[in-house]
C-alpha cells in the first residue's frame, strides 16, 4: 500500500511564517503545545490534529503531504518526514476515519478551487463583454 509522508519541513516553516507562538497555534487549534512538538518531531500525529494545524495556517492539507520517500521510518524522518500509519488492522476503524477525514477536505479544497476559478471566469466574460459594448 502507497503512504503519503507528512512532510514536516513544510508544516515547520508554516508555523514559522505564522509569527504564533506554538503555544498559540496550539491554543487555537484546541490542542496540547507537546502535541505540536511531537508532530515535529516526527511522530505519528493524528490526521485531524493536521488537519486543525494546516487548516489554522492557511496552507491546504494536500500541500503537507508527499509521495513517500522510502519505506525506511529512520530515513523518512532525517530528511524532514514523518509517516502517516496506514495500517487499518492496526488502527482500525479511527484511521479509516481519518482518511476519509482526509479526502473530504481535499474535494474541499478542490471545490474551493473550483469555484474560484469560476469566479474569475464569470468576471472576465463580464469584462469582455463591457468593453464589446464600447467598441
Amino acid at each position: 500500500m502507497n503512504n503519503m509522508v507528512l512532510n514536516i519541513g513544510k508544516l515547520q516553516k508554516g508555523i514559522e511564517e505564522s509569527k504564533f507562538t506554538k503555544v498559540e497555534i496550539a491554543s487555537k487549534c484546541g490542542i496540547d503545545r507537546k502535541t505540536i512538538e511531537n508532530v515535529l518531531a516526527g511522530r505519528d500525529p493524528k490526521l485531524s490534529t493536521v488537519v486543525s494545524l494546516a487548516s489554522f495556517l492557511g496552507l491546504k492539507i494536500s500541500y503537507l503531504f508527499d509521495e513517500p520517500i522510502s519505506s525506511d521510518d529512520h530515513s523518512a524522518k532525517a530528511s524532514g518526514h514523518g509517516t502517516i500509519a496506514t495500517a487499518l488492522d492496526a488502527r482500525g476503524d479511527s484511521m479509516l476515519t481519518e482518511k476519509i477525514q482526509l479526502l473530504e477536505t481535499l474535494l474541499s479544497e478542490k471545490d474551493e478551487r473550483i469555484a474560484e476559478k469560476n469566479e474569475r471566469i464569470a468576471e472576465l466574460k463580464e469584462r469582455i463583454n463591457e468593453l464589446k459594448t464600447r467598441c
